[in-house]
């Protein structure tokens, strides 16, 4: 059992959910977060994840709820605990597993999982706004509710399908953030990009590529300033890369 889950195990074995259901292993997950600690739950009757909370000041009810609003419209594993004395959220386990390379029917399947993410209601004690920043300010602001943190790591894949997990940053925010964020993660071409848009739009609006330039931007901006909070590290100096 890894070092420090004895008092969480014992803690689950005290939940209504795990009254009937022996935990016969606690593993690791070869797969870890920059922030938390996963761990697989083996039980009599099935299994499930356990993240142990790394990341201080965040808003572990409202990540609860809106995971909650995303597994009811199938975009995200079901949560099931959420325990804050001690530091941890059990959520189902879903088969999958992570891809750097979106083919043409996953930059479909993607874009429609946002599109459906993106028209979900938030109750206004949720809300999470984001900071305006300077290059995007002149754009006008579509808030919606965004995952915020959609890298290759936090979707899992199986049969072209997408499942977001981790939503600790998701909130509202310009739906252009979390485009641009599969744009620079997945480092799509033009050609995929053109591909991703058209797909998510759907004839639902224009597609506006001076403002998803801005926000390829401020996404990469942003990803340079977490790297040095969280691991001191010089953020990357390389020059925005776009894509029309």
């Amino acid at each position: 059992m890894p070092k420090n889950t004895t008092k969480i195990v014992t803690t689950l074995n005290h939940k209504r959910f795990f009254a009937d259901r022996q935990i016969l292993t606690v593993s690791t997950l070869e797969q870890q977060g920059h922030c938390n600690q996963n761990y697989l739950l083996h039980t009599d009757k099935g299994k499930y994840i356990l993240r142990i909370f790394g990341q201080e000041k965040r808003d572990r009810n409202a990540e609860y709820h809106i995971q909650h609003l995303a597994f009811m419209h199938k975009l995200a594993p079901r949560p099931i605990i959420l325990d804050l004395e001690t530091g941890f959220m059990v959520s189902e386990y879903i088969p999958g597993k992570h891809i750097n390379t979106l083919s043409t029917r996953s930059v479909h399947s993607l874009s429609r999982a946002l599109f459906t993410l993106h028209s979900i209601s938030l109750q206004e004690e949720h809300v999470s706004a984001s900071i305006e920043q300077k290059g995007i300010e002149v754009f006008e602001y579509d808030p919606v509710l965004c995952h915020r943190d959609l890298n290759p790591y936090n979707i899992l894949w199986e049969d072209d399908m997408p499942t977001l997990i981790d939503w600790e940053y998701a909130g509202v925010n310009d739906r252009y953030f979390d485009l641009a964020a599969v744009t620079v993660e997945f480092k799509l071409d033009k050609q995929m990009c053109a591909l991703f848009l058209k797909s998510y739009f759907d004839d639902h609006g224009a597609i506006d590529t001076k403002k998803l330039h801005a926000y390829q931007t401020h996404y990469q901006n942003l990803c340079g300033q977490w790297w040095q909070e969280k691991r001191s590290l010089q953020a990357d100096s390389q020059k925005p890369y776009f894509l029309f």
